[in-house]
């Protein structure tokens, strides 16, 4: 009730100040010309997706939304949309199905660039200046929410730098216009309609958040140029954290640059020799600051953007010594492993990375563990878990996925009476060994039952 009054005072408002410019415009008239020039460009988009977590391939149907931004069928949407996707199919507004490929996503700012595989032109939204954005801004939320064809949900801008702790390159909008589940990578639109935001998080209480135009621009014009290899991105191996840090009591005294909270061993930070608790305050000649939280993506970003392989200078305090640290930067690369199917042995696996199993790699920078166990299979009835780092497979070490790919491989060459492998694993920093034992084949035990 409260919402609904303090929406209707901001429309008078806005209706009164609409009448003073032009005595025949409403805002309905300005709801209808923001659909006219979106909703055409809006796509509900249909993914099948592939699912390894449970020990076995399991493809699962997700829905979402995108827009269209060029008459080529070039559709921005969310990464979380097209994940892993074996197959994708947009519904345009006339509701032809089209098929469309991914020409790049991006993990990190769960922006995903596809293209629809149409030959004729499409009608495309533009893009707005989310800079110009500000809070008590009238916006519209377009997707399709639980599946439905399309929706439109009306709202107010909340704020305009909102920082989520999951999120380490952006700084959201905020807004209370719902969006809901199948809205994710729909469009946010202003009254002029153009597209200011990309809607992909959604909760209760009328939250929802919407990644900046502008940040979507910079990351469709970069997976333009490298496709799936993704955007890339420096590494530092710095944790940052603001000087001025409310959510955790962490308050300095202190004014300029960023705090030093934690460093990743092996990293440049580490080579460097950058410590917990400095703080830096220049690099290249640059000022440094992350005074608050809203402050920090600026500043990932900023060192993310740095060249890989080139030294940055950095300025450091450390208690009351002021020193300068050379350190070598390098490509971040991956952000995610590549994943493998043991269908005999009933479960699956997926390659250590240091940035999406930081824990797993905590004590094996380098390998393969076991992505999900099938409970009814060989895996579970031999104790193998989630999460357990695969050493060796009959005394052959597993740096890489490849090695492991080639002994599955050729275990279902072995006669059914010798199917037997000593694996040696690593499991919460404990070394165990399990005599594996796959002759029973469960997929043909369910398929005769």
């Amino acid at each position: 009730m409260i919402r609904f009054v303090a929406v209707l005072f901001c429309l008078s408002l806005f209706l009164i100040k609409t009448n003073c410019d032009d005595k025949n415009t409403d805002f309905t008239k300005i709801i209808a010309h923001s659909k006219e020039k979106v909703f055409p460009a809006l796509v509900f988009i249909k993914t099948i997706v592939e699912n390894l977590k449970a020990g076995n391939k399991v493809n699962k149907i997700v829905f979402g939304s995108g827009v269209i931004i060029s008459e080529d069928g070039y559709v921005i949407t969310n990464h979380h949309v097209i994940d892993k996707a074996k197959s994708i199919t947009c519904i345009l507004s006339d509701k032809r199905r089209v098929k469309a490929e991914i020409i790049g996503s991006d993990k990190d700012t769960d922006i995903a660039l596809i293209k629809l595989d149409i030959k004729e032109k499409v009608p495309f939204a533009k893009l707005g200046d989310s800079d110009k954005v500000i809070e008590g801004q009238f916006v519209l939320a377009m997707g399709a929410p639980f599946g439905f064809s399309r929706s439109i949900s009306f709202g107010l801008i909340s704020y305009t730098k909102r920082y989520l702790k999951y999120s380490p390159y952006t700084l959201w909008l905020q807004t209370d216009a719902a969006i809901n589940p199948g809205n994710s990578g729909g469009p946010l639109v202003n009254t002029k309609g153009l597209v200011i935001g990309i809607n992909t998080l959604g909760g209760r209480n009328n939250i929802g958040f919407s990644v900046p135009s502008n940040k979507v621009k910079d990351i469709i014009d970069q997976l333009k140029i490298h496709g799936k290899n993704g955007v890339p991105r420096t590494w530092t191996g710095i944790t940052f954290q603001a000087l001025k840090d409310f959510n955790t009591d962490v308050i300095l005294d202190a004014n300029n640059g960023v705090l030093v909270a934690g460093v990743r061993k092996n990293s440049p930070a580490s080579e460097a020799g950058l410590k917990v608790g400095d703080i830096i305050t220049k690099c290249n000649d640059k000022d440094i600051n992350a005074v608050y939280l809203e402050d920090l993506p600026e500043i990932r970003t900023y060192f993310s953007k740095l060249k890989t392989d080139s030294i940055a200078k950095l300025v450091i305090k450390r208690g009351k010594q002021i020193l300068d640290l050379p350190m070598k930067l390098k490509l971040k690369g991956k952000v995610e492993g590549n994943t493998f199917e043991a269908e005999r042995w009933n479960m699956t696996f997926k390659e250590i990375n240091k940035f999406e199993s930081p824990i797993i790699a905590y004590f094996k920078n380098k390998g393969v563990f076991v992505l999900g166990v099938d409970h009814t299979g060989n895996a579970a009835k031999y104790g193998f878990q989630r999460n357990d780092i695969i050493l060796e497979i009959e005394n052959k070490k597993i740096e890489v996925l490849s090695e492991l790919k080639s002994i599955y491989n050729d275990s279902l060459k072995l006669d059914d009476g010798k199917k037997k492998l000593i694996f040696k694993i690593m499991r919460k920093g404990t070394i165990y060994h399990i005599a594996f034992d796959f002759r029973i084949d469960y997929k043909k035990v369910k398929e005769d039952e």
